[in-house]
């Protein structure tokens, strides 16, 4: 056999070996994401919650640190989380929503900032690919009525997760009889709709890969009404902040993902506009100081950087 052969013999082993290997790593990534996409907080206090899994009905307690203290099914992971879980009340609750296909870990930037001020903060897991909006905002209420006790509660969310604030407060929900509504910021929200979502409709697959709450903005479906009127809302979108966006295919100045037009809601105090991209905004350093400057006494930031869209 001539040196050619073998050398090209070689080298086609090596190349069905390395697509082997990024076939195996992407098959291990898809499972590692699936999971993290089906945990579900089921209920909270004092830092501790309780979690359930989308598709298998397991559940597991996680302690204040993020460590899993007890795993099981059904009643026996509950009667552990009551029996692990303390009684006392906090007075403020700063809850974290993430947006589609992402976790919790998305706020790993903006948590540790507000809760250096005293808050009590937590940053909500939901299933966000597996329902509607609707759907998610119907959970949210279901994890606040099982709250013990706290005076307010006030929220961050990001993208569609201020979608499911919306949803879950256009119910006029039980917990809110008894816990005041604080401020509200939301990132970078899709108030309005998405055009992106509608254009990535053309592809088959994205339904599938995005879920129910994706095909309802593609659809453009009518939204959830906008928050009570008391309540003090700000609004950080992303983008350039140059007219033209990230995003070639949007037209107007984007963060990538939503259109700077698409995130004002009536009833908003104050609009806000940072150069970041849609999935870092909850890292950028305006919009962090933004949303501690709004959850503190209601401003974004000094009036000279204040936008109104």
């Amino acid at each position: 056999m001539s040196p050619s052969i073998r050398s090209g013999s070689r080298l086609g082993r090596r190349l069905r070996r390395g697509l082997l290997a990024v076939a195996l790593l992407s098959a291990v990534g898809f499972v590692v994401f699936a999971e993290a996409q089906l945990w579900q907080d089921r209920a909270l206090a004092a830092g501790w919650r309780l979690q359930a899994q989308a598709v298998t009905g397991r559940c597991r307690v996680l302690d204040p640190a993020g460590a899993v203290a007890e795993r099981g099914f059904g009643e026996a992971c509950r009667a552990a989380y009551l029996a692990l879980r303390p009684e006392e009340s906090a007075g403020e609750l700063v809850i974290l929503l993430h947006g589609l296909g992402r976790t919790p870990r998305m706020f790993h930037d903006l948590r540790p900032a507000l809760e250096a001020e005293g808050r009590l903060v937590v940053a909500l897991r939901y299933p966000s690919l597996t329902a509607g909006i609707e759907a998610h905002g119907l959970w949210l209420n279901e994890v606040l009525d099982r709250h013990p006790r706290v005076a307010k509660v006030s929220f961050v969310t990001h993208s569609l997760g201020a979608l499911v604030l919306r949803a879950a407060l256009a119910r006029d929900p039980a917990w809110r009889a008894r816990t005041a509504l604080g401020p509200v910021v939301m990132l970078a929200p899709p108030n309005q709709g998405a055009l992106i979502a509608r254009r990535l409709d053309r592809w088959t697959p994205t339904r599938f890969i995005l879920g129910p709450s994706f095909a309802e903005l593609a659809e453009d479906k009518p939204l959830p009404a906008a928050l009570p009127e008391e309540v003090a809302l700000g609004i950080i979108a992303g983008g350039c902040c140059d007219g033209e966006g990230y995003n070639p295919l949007l037209p107007g100045d984007d963060d990538g993902v939503v259109r700077v037009v698409e995130t004002p809601l009536e009833g908003g105090d104050a609009a806000l506009r940072v150069e970041a991209l849609h999935t870092f905004i909850a890292r950028d350093g305006d919009a962090i100081a933004a949303t501690r400057g709004f959850l503190d006494g209601g401003r974004l930031l000094p009036a000279a950087k204040t936008d109104d869209f």
